[in-house]
């Protein structure tokens, strides 16, 4: 397989730090990290429908500003070159904010959210809006499915989010959680999802609920990830917020460089290998078995069937062993490990 093929069949399973560092050090362009990731959102989109609206060309343009960037010598942000899926319910400038709901209309929003100008700043791009629940509260259904297995439910209200980190889609995503709007699709999908203490992150540009409980928080793939991410956003809070001032940035980086000195990464055989140990998968012949019948792979129905004799996804067979959505390996890759990509992102 050529060098360019392989990076685009990989580099979605990547997380978003080891993507974040592979940048930094030059091993992968901009565009070749958001064309994988838009390859990755059109073979899975027909099954789990994570976006409400996903621009690729707007991204492209946005993945080839951040490689002029990196060219020309300038300061580059800890997420540059980064796509990010945002949800429906935040303003993201050009993009109509429609709120899972018919009745907002198509304008688009004049400028960002605080929390979409804060990720720009620090070089994110902004690939699509994730689907919601109207409003993040309505009784209607969206279309989305879980990433596991489609004839389970992705949860909610960030479903969309959830889910397209979890299909590789997106390496991270922005949500909102009032009442568990970020914690239970991620739980249901099995990624990372965090509800930031009020005021941490600026709300402004957020389709309200309860002023006095909404907050914007991000989903990812990993705790590292996760922390990343959230330490970018949080400082981007404005002191004007609703909430005393939060520093839970600092403390997640402190923690981080407390527990990287007491244990050392090994160099991973494969960037798949935070992933791996994440999820369960089954065994090399059951995963060869199941990567034809995974929804993920585009052969399953919208229904979630598959082909007789193989176990449904998000199930175990007889012998205990898990069968996730999508058990793709990947060949190594020469990215140092984890840990001192999050030390060089987060300070």
């Amino acid at each position: 397989m050529r060098q360019k093929e392989r990076t685009v069949a990989e580099i979605f399973e990547w997380t978003l730090v080891e993507t974040a560092f592979a940048l930094r050090r030059g091993q992968v362009s901009a565009r070749e990290v958001t064309e994988a990731v838009i390859d990755r959102a059109n073979r899975t989109e027909p099954v789990v429908h994570a976006f409400a609206e996903l621009r690729e060309q707007d991204a492209l343009r946005q993945a080839d500003h951040a490689d002029r960037l990196r060219s020309s010598g300038r300061p580059l942000g800890p997420l540059r070159g980064v796509p990010i899926a945002v949800k429906d319910l935040i303003d993201v400038e050009g993009f109509p904010t429609r709120a899972g709901s018919r009745a907002t209309g198509d304008a688009p929003a004049t400028t960002d959210a605080a929390a979409v100008r804060t990720l720009r700043a620090a070089g994110a791009i902004v690939i699509g809006k994730t689907v919601t629940h109207e409003f993040g509260w309505g009784a209607n259904v969206p279309a989305t499915r879980n990433a596991w297995n489609p004839r389970r439910a992705p949860g909610g209200s960030s479903a969309g989010s959830a889910v397209a980190v979890a299909v590789g889609a997106a390496f991270g995503a922005l949500g909102t959680d009032t009442g568990g709007s970020i914690r239970v699709p991620a739980a249901l999908n099995g990624v990372v999802g965090l509800k930031p203490t009020l005021g941490s992150v600026d709300t402004t540009g957020v389709v309200p609920m309860s002023r006095s409980l909404d907050t914007v928080g991000c989903l990812t793939r990993t705790v590292d990830d996760c922390a990343t991410l959230f330490t970018v956003l949080a400082g981007g809070r404005s002191t004007t917020n609703t909430g005393a001032a939060c520093r839970a940035a600092s403390a997640i980086s402190r923690s981080m460089t407390v527990r990287e000195s007491m244990v050392v990464s090994p160099p991973r055989s494969s960037p798949r290998c935070r992933t791996r140990t994440r999820r369960p998968h089954a065994s090399s012949a059951s995963s060869d078995r199941c990567r034809g019948c995974s929804p993920l792979s585009g052969t399953a129905d919208q229904s979630g069937h598959t082909p007789a004799g193989c176990p449904p996804a998000g199930t175990t067979d007889r012998t205990g062993q898990a069968h996730p959505v999508d058990t793709t390996s990947a060949t190594p890759d020469p990215a140092a490990g984890t840990a001192a990509a999050t030390r060089e992102l987060v300070p």
